[in-house]
């Protein structure tokens, strides 16, 4: 099966994929082996940290249930409902950050890894802005529990100083080929068929992969299946393609002829899924 990503308890540490620097979308390929479902690389599937030797590596899986627990420990005091039930005392994801008033009292985030887990180049900035919002929004209390204390984001919140955060983004995008410092182009293709789609965007990716072009791509995912879902009765397939900028004009019109007429192709997006 599939998870969001690994984290390790005792530390913190969020998994990426060393190939592509997104939260490892992992598939659990045998028993030795961890696959990126991005791109396909590969990493042994070891039983301790990397990077603190623990062995309390599990992995998440987002949304707000199962979160009562955690807060309800946290503040005993409060009686927690959802934000769609309403009331005084909310519980819900950053994505339903939107739905609460202009002025909060005190804000909790019980798991700030469990945040930037998610399988998206752009997953760290989404998660940045959103708690630099909240944070502007809280009147009293902000508090953040995380086990990674020196994260960019967490020094930059702590701090309200937003470039501690932005100067460790785009260090990191510029060594992995991502905007600005690289040309970000996501395919979509879909299907009635899941297993088509995949067929068809494997078999461009082996297209682009064989044609010769004047400024080849720094780097060429595989075909992978779509995170977010779209119209009912569709299935979706993504690959993508990072070129060093300026990028050739040639190669752009190859692409194009390349691309099937079904294709939507997005040009250095926010968010692949």
């Amino acid at each position: 099966g599939r998870s969001n990503g690994l984290r390790c308890d005792a530390c913190g540490e969020v998994w990426r994929c060393s190939n592509c620097h997104i939260p490892f979308p992992v598939i659990q390929s045998n028993q030795t082996t961890l696959q990126c479902a991005w791109c396909g690389t590969t990493q042994p599937n070891t039983p301790t940290c990397p990077r603190c030797g623990s062995s309390g590596l599990r992995e998440l899986r987002l949304g707000s249930e199962g979160r009562h627990e955690r807060l309800t420990a946290l503040a005993p005091q409060r009686s927690w409902r959802t934000v769609e039930q309403g009331g005084r005392s909310l519980i819900g994801t950053l994505a339903e950050y939107h739905h609460l008033p202009d002025a909060v009292d005190l804000t909790i985030i019980p798991d700030f890894e469990g945040l930037i887990v998610r399988p998206d180049a752009g997953v760290t900035e989404e998660v940045f802005h959103r708690l630099w919002e909240l944070l502007r929004r809280t009147t009293t209390s902000f508090h953040i529990v995380a086990r990674d204390a020196e994260h960019p984001i967490i020094r930059a919140l702590d701090a309200e100083r937003p470039h501690i955060f932005y100067a460790s983004e785009l260090r990191e995008r510029r060594r992995f080929h991502y905007p600005p410092f690289a040309r970000l182009i996501v395919i979509r293709l879909t299907n009635a068929s899941a297993a088509d789609a995949l067929a068809q965007a494997a078999t461009l990716a082996g297209q682009l992969a064989q044609h010769p072009w004047k400024q080849p791509p720094v780097a060429l995912s595989r075909a992978f299946p779509a995170f977010s879902p779209i119209n009912r009765g569709q299935h979706a397939a993504l690959l993508t393609l990072r070129f060093r900028l300026p990028m050739n004009s040639t190669d752009w019109e190859s692409l194009n002829r390349l691309l099937p007429v079904e294709a939507v192709v997005s040009v250095d997006p926010m968010h692949i899924e």
